[in-house]
């Protein structure tokens, strides 16, 4: 990569990543999957930030002169496949900019997807909390867990269909869930680690 790095990137504003050779290595070298001493939420919070600071290096990347477009076009392929590597593991790249959807991940069908059953379901609830914050930023926890409570039994975006959802203000609250495709019930999550999974994914939103 070239020696340049875009300025308060992600990594270094919410995780303290330093310099370019400690970027890279969190990029590149750190694995997608979960570690053994990583609890979930931080996991997913790794793979956010991560994501987004892959994302803000390319757009800095392409917006940089440069005397050889090759090595310029080189280096976007280079984090765009790293991107994909999130959709091998997760089944979605997770940023808040929609950069699934854009042209220089297409066509994503020539590389196959390979997923473990119980990641892929765990990342389908997560998509429709990033979904749902995505539409609005103000909504609380009660409003989500109201939000999952009134639709039981529906299919939400097509990602996850609700089983049940515990009609209480307790941390100890539970959603059951599955995936819509597959049928696979998801891993239940209480109403605690619910509302820190979204108060991570609103401060990805903010500007």
């Amino acid at each position: 990569m070239s020696r340049l790095l875009a300025n308060q990137n992600t990594l270094q504003m919410l995780q303290g990543v330093e310099g370019l050779n400690k970027w890279e290595k969190w990029v590149f070298e750190k694995p997608l999957t979960q570690l053994d001493n990583e609890c979930e939420d931080l996991w997913l919070e790794r793979l956010i930030h991560t994501a987004m600071a892959i994302e803000e290096q390319i757009e800095f990347t392409e917006s940089q002169p440069y005397s050889d477009i090759t090595v310029q076009k080189s280096e976007v392929r280079l984090l765009t496949n790293r991107l994909r590597d999130f959709i091998d593991v997760i089944g979605f790249v997770p940023t808040n900019e929609g950069i699934e959807d854009s042209e220089y991940l297409k066509p994503l069908s020539t590389k196959k997807v390979i997923k473990k059953k119980r990641t892929y379901a765990q990342s389908k609830l997560l998509q429709v909390l990033t979904k749902k914050i995505s539409e609005n930023n103000d909504l609380s926890i009660n409003d989500i867990w109201e939000y999952l409570y009134k639709n039981r039994d529906e299919e939400l975006y097509n990602l996850i269909e609700v089983i049940s959802v515990s009609d209480s203000t307790s941390s100890t609250a539970i959603i059951r869930w599955r995936d819509a495709r597959t049928g696979t019930e998801g891993k239940s999550q209480t109403r605690k680690s619910m509302a820190s999974a979204i108060s991570k994914i609103r401060r990805t939103f903010k500007k």
